[in-house]
C-alpha cells in the first residue's frame, strides 16, 4: 500500500493529492503561505519494503520554490536540496514557523519546475531527474547574524 499526504501551510492535510492540489498550493501568495507556517510537506509512504519520503517546500516572495528531500528510511540525515543557477553568496530571506531563515537563493527553483517535481515525487516517491540536487552537506549555508 501507498499512502501520499500533503500538510499546506495552513494545517489542512490532503490524502492523495494530485496535480491540481499541487498547483493551487504552488500559486498562493507568499503572504498566504506566511500566515500559516510558511512552509508545506508532503509524504510518501510505502509498505513492502517500508520506505518513507518527506519533500518540504518553501516559497520564496519571487514566486520560486525550495525544496528538500528527506529520505526517513534512512537512519542518516543528510537530505538533498534543490539547485538552481546562481551564487552561493546571493541569499533569500524566508519566514517559516513564525521565524526568518536565510536560505541561498540559489536553492530555489522555478514553479514549473518545483511542480513537475512534487507531481514526480507524488507519482514514485523519489527526486525528479529534471531538478539538480545537493546533499545538504555539500552546500555552503549562509551564517544568520544575531
Amino acid at each position: 500500500m501507498i499512502e501520499r499526504i500533503l500538510i499546506k501551510p495552513n494545517g489542512e492535510r490532503v490524502a492523495s493529492p494530485g496535480r491540481e492540489h499541487v498547483r493551487e498550493l504552488l500559486h498562493q501568495t507568499y503572504d498566504e503561505w506566511v500566515r500559516g507556517s510558511g512552509d508545506a510537506s508532503l509524504t510518501y509512504v510505502q509498505d513492502e519494503p517500508t520506505q518513507r519520503y518527506v519533500l518540504l517546500i518553501v516559497p520564496s516572495k519571487e514566486g520560486k520554490f525550495f525544496m528538500e528531500f528527506i529520505d526517513k528510511s534512512n537512519e542518516i540525515y543528510n537530505p538533498f536540496i534543490s539547485l538552481s543557477e546562481g551564487e552561493m553568496s546571493d541569499v533569500e530571506i524566508v519566514i517559516v514557523g513564525a521565524e526568518e531563515h536565510v536560505l541561498p537563493r540559489i536553492t530555489f527553483v522555478s514553479r514549473d519546475l518545483a511542480e513537475d517535481a512534487i507531481v514526480e515525487f507524488l507519482k514514485t516517491g523519489s527526486r525528479s531527474s529534471s531538478v539538480r540536487w545537493a546533499r545538504r552537506t555539500e552546500i555552503r549555508w549562509p551564517r544568520s547574524e544575531d
